[in-house]
């Protein structure tokens, strides 16, 4: 992967202070799997106000057309995306997104100045996926500076999303895809981590915005194609991890979490050895036990049902949480 290495993208002000993204971009082929294209389609949705969109025909235009009717639609060919960007935008601004979901958008987003998001490895068991249903008259195409409003069938679900927290290094994401895979349910890997391995500092109190941004549509998504679906972490998590090291949090996150809501949480405790990473900060156990404990207590002041982790026996104890919790699942 040609990923934008030794590089630090600033964030606007206005994701940071209201948790809006006025402009991201799609540049085709898309994939055959048409779960998988709604999910890329749904997810930019999700995330920013304008979804515009690069296509190489009028066929393919027509066909984007007809199933996205929020996007805006460019035709061109690859070479010429620059071009296109340039004369819908007047210039190209770096708080633009470019949706990274194969190699070749990694160069195309460096070509244009734009601020490449990456989504290539946030998703496990992609097959699971369900296409999503909508009438072609629900939505509108608008203008370039105002976003379509959602249909019902577009608003996020809370009955089906199961969240796992905790701090880190307390194997939240091995307990998640171990789930994922014996379970067969799709799951939403940790955010953080995939943007920060892409930075080259361990990020500051701007991506917080953005990756709360990003969960929150993942989470909308995923939640309106699955009967069940994991996430590995949150916009909870992002909460807690904003106020410990920065001693803040952006008004709008905290106004979504508590809008928000999960079917269950699983909370995971500390109680298993600290490993190094160099994204991990909290190797002394108090500090770790101190970011359990806000867990524990934003958990309660939402009043969402959460189940307790620990132990060595921890995958046979998130497993039957959530096989009592979901009729559906079986072993």
């Amino acid at each position: 992967m040609n990923k934008a290495s030794g590089s630090h993208y600033v964030m606007s002000d206005e994701l940071v202070n209201s948790g809006e993204v006025e402009h991201c971009w799609l540049v085709g082929p898309f994939p055959e799997h048409q779960p998988f294209c709604d999910y890329l389609f749904y997810f930019a949705y999700h995330f920013a106000n304008n979804v515009h969109v690069v296509v190489k025909s009028i066929t393919e235009k027509q066909k984007v057309s007809q199933r996205y009717p929020f996007a805006h639609i460019h035709l061109g060919a690859r070479v010429s995306f620059s071009a296109v960007v340039v004369s819908e935008t007047g210039r190209v601004k770096a708080n633009q997104f470019f949706i990274v979901f194969k190699d070749a958008d990694w160069v195309m987003a460096k070509s244009v100045g734009m601020t490449p998001l990456p989504i290539e490895k946030m998703l496990v068991n992609a097959e699971l996926l369900q296409t999503v249903a909508f009438q072609p008259s629900s939505i509108s195409a608008n203008s370039l500076t105002q976003k379509p409003v959602k249909p019902r069938q577009y608003l996020p679900v809370s009955h089906n999303k199961v969240a796992i927290m905790g701090p880190e290094s307390a194997g939240k994401s091995t307990l998640a895809l171990a789930l994922a895979q014996q379970l067969k349910l799709p799951l939403v890997n940790e955010y953080a981590r995939l943007w920060l391995s892409y930075q080259d500092d361990v990020g500051g109190y701007e991506d917080i915005a953005l990756i709360a941004k990003v969960q929150q549509a993942f989470e909308q998504t995923v939640s309106a194609q699955s009967e069940i679906a994991l996430f590995d972490t949150g916009p909870m998590t992002t909460q807690v991890w904003s106020q410990m090291l920065f001693g803040k949090v952006p008004e709008w996150l905290v106004k979504q979490v508590q809008q928000d809501c999960y079917a269950l949480v699983l909370l995971v405790a500390p109680d298993i050895p600290w490993h190094f990473d160099p994204q991990r900060c909290q190797p002394a156990l108090e500090t770790r036990e101190r970011f359990f404990q806000l867990c524990e207590t934003l958990l309660g002041q939402l009043a969402i049902s959460y189940q307790v982790i620990s132990g060595a026996d921890r995958f046979e104890q998130a497993k039957q949480a959530l096989i009592t919790k979901f009729s559906c699942i079986s072993c």
